[in-house]
């Protein structure tokens, strides 16, 4: 069933959730995202779908971040009377991804109403408006979909979220109780969310330390700042050639043989090859005590990954540990850093490097480096 039909002028049709633009309108017009945004889609804008509690419909799209966020900008109108620089009401809902249908939104994650004042942008219908909105907290789900249905106060318009209809993607409408897939990407952006910075580095990756077959794997560190907001660790491959798996980093107070807590942790999925590369995970801020020292845990599902880092002592507030029962080593590290971070600002990036001198691996293989650990 399909429920898309594009009208060029007048009402929509009943059983109408689109609407054409006047357009096409490019990105380069007015569609631009902050310059703290973490996830951008700008497609030319060739009409809108119906988001509005009085027709009653919905419109959403997938995304994809890799750190927490806080705000949202979207382009639409209101269909009809209603101008631009009044204030709005939106129902903003994130959802989890589908395991059994990957086309339309799965569990609802979190909802906000909220209430902005759009600004104008006078393009494609003529009454279009660019929203900000805030969210009270960090939306942590970081692969997943967003939907927007406008409160209807019963002013007789309708709010039409801008996109472009037929230019492939996971767009969808929420219609007479049923995800409806589309082929369209909506227009939006997510960024905030928190000011993130390197807090503990040790960035030499000169030997393979170890690989994750060897299991229990850890470093130890010692945090200058109060939040830990995310981890990162220079991983390879080094057997050759280039594998994709997932790599987990787990924030701990002690090592889990030790009666350690686990206070995070995030997963990324990686593609690595001879040449290491810095893998980052974030999750939501994690209160610590500077000074005191804690443990960053490392698995991975390919068991052929490796950690890279120095047999120079590079690091003086922690250590490696490797191989079943975490043994310690105190005068290696791995190539690691730990991300912290404060809420309101900006996204400062942080550029990979990748740079491999020489290669080891505690316990099993040695190349270049000699010693082994025994």
């Amino acid at each position: 069933m399909s429920l898309v039909l594009t009208i060029l002028t007048g009402w929509a049709q009943s059983s109408s959730l689109t609407i054409a633009a006047k357009g096409p309108f490019t990105r380069a017009a007015a569609y631009t995202c902050a310059e703290n945004s973490l996830f951008g889609q700008l497609p030319v804008i060739t009409g809108a779908y119906f988001a509005d509690d009085n027709f009653p419909a919905s419109a959403g799209d997938d995304y994809t971040v890799l750190k927490p966020f806080n705000t949202m900008r979207f382009w639409g109108f209101n269909y009809d009377v209603c101008p631009p620089g009044t204030s709005q009401t939106f129902i903003i809902t994130f959802y989890q991804r589908n395991a059994g249908d990957p086309t339309i939104p799965g569990p609802q994650f979190s909802s906000y109403t909220l209430t902005v004042i759009p600004q104008p942008i006078s393009l494609g219908f003529g009454n279009d408006y660019q929203a900000d909105v805030t969210f009270p907290t960090q939306i942590t789900l970081l692969d997943g979909w967003v939907a927007i249905t406008r409160v209807n106060p019963g002013d007789g318009c309708w709010f039409g979220w801008e996109g472009d209809i037929g230019a492939g993607g996971n767009m969808v409408s929420y219609y007479q109780g049923s995800w409806w897939p589309s082929d369209g990407q909506m227009s939006f952006c997510l960024g905030g969310g928190c000011v993130t910075t390197i807090d503990q580095n040790q960035p030499d990756g000169s030997v393979y330390m170890a690989a994750f077959y060897q299991t229990d794997l850890a470093q130890s560190f010692i945090p200058s700042a109060g939040i830990i907001c995310g981890a990162g660790i220079g991983a390879s491959l080094y057997t050759g050639g280039s594998e994709t798996g997932d790599i987990i980093i787990s924030l701990w107070d002690n090592l889990p043989n030790a009666g350690g807590n686990q206070l995070a942790t995030g997963t990324v999925t990686a593609s690595l090859s001879g040449s290491w590369i810095w893998v980052d995970v974030f999750w939501p801020g994690v209160t610590v005590t500077p000074g005191n020292t804690y443990y960053l845990v490392f698995t991975a599902t390919n068991n052929g990954f490796t950690i890279n880092g120095t047999t120079n002592n590079l690091y003086p507030n922690g250590m490696v540990f490797a191989n079943p029962g975490y043994v310690p080593y105190p005068d290696y590290d791995y190539t690691f850093r730990t991300y912290s971070s404060h809420c309101g600002g900006p996204v400062i990036p942080i550029n990979n490097w990748a740079l491999i001198l020489g290669a080891v691996l505690i316990g099993t293989f040695a190349f270049i480096y000699y010693r082994r650990i025994v």
